[in-house]
């Protein structure tokens, strides 16, 4: 690419082009509680979150190719576990895993 597209870079160090691809998928086809509310579809958000990795990897490449300055990257959500009961040593254990 010899010119670059013209909005971006003006400052920013940091670019985060996609977040929270387990989120997105569960939400749409696990939990459906985005629209339209499919559930426990496991192939469709396998694929999501397969063409959503291809997406970003493809931003990634655009944005080196055109030489920018800062970081790329993707935003993960990552979920806490905690213990039903923490008095109960299988619910602790199950937790941590």
């Amino acid at each position: 690419m010899s010119k670059k597209p013209p909005l971006q870079n003006q400052g920013f160090k940091w670019w985060e082009h996609v977040t929270e691809i387990w989120a997105v998928a569960t939400n749409i086809y696990i939990e459906g509680t985005f629209p339209n509310g499919v559930q426990y579809d496991m192939a469709s958000a396998i694929q999501l979150m397969h063409n959503m990795m291809v997406a970003h990897a493809k931003a990634v490449i655009a944005y080196k190719e055109a030489g920018y300055e800062g970081k790329i990257g993707i935003v993960h959500s990552l979920e806490s576990k905690y213990p039903y009961d923490e008095t109960k040593d299988e619910d602790v254990k199950a937790a941590k895993k």
